[in-house]
């Protein structure tokens, strides 16, 4: 005898919100799957697809006027730069910071506590 799946033709394009079986549970959203974010290529290319077109343009500038001595630090200083920009993490920090909702201190109070110290 067969027992074959039996298909509602009228759901047969629609994902279940739920596949499950004996040992598994699927549950089938539209919602993107949170991931940590990818390092970019140390690369030209890759950097300069990282930045918005005004800091692009500065990179390519500065690209250009490196030279073969300092184009490896001017290419390794903007890809840091789009690294750090393109974690979840800094940006949260960068709108508490400037929220000022950050916990912690503010670098001018740290900076005045140096100096009364006599540092």
């Amino acid at each position: 005898m067969n027992q074959g799946i039996r298909v509602d033709p009228d759901a047969a394009t629609a994902l279940p919100d739920t596949l499950a079986g004996p040992d598994l549970e699927v549950t089938g959203s539209t919602r993107p799957i949170p991931s940590d974010p990818q390092p970019i290529p140390r690369t030209q290319n890759a950097v300069a697809a990282g930045l918005p077109p005004a800091q692009r343009m500065e990179f390519y500038r500065e690209m250009g006027e490196a030279t073969p001595e300092t184009i490896g630090h001017v290419l390794t200083n903007w890809w840091l730069l789009v690294q750090v920009a393109g974690d979840p993490q800094t940006a949260r920090t960068a709108a508490a910071v400037k929220a000022r909702t950050a916990s912690g201190r503010s670098a001018s109070t740290v900076m005045r506590e140096l100096r009364e110290r006599g540092r």
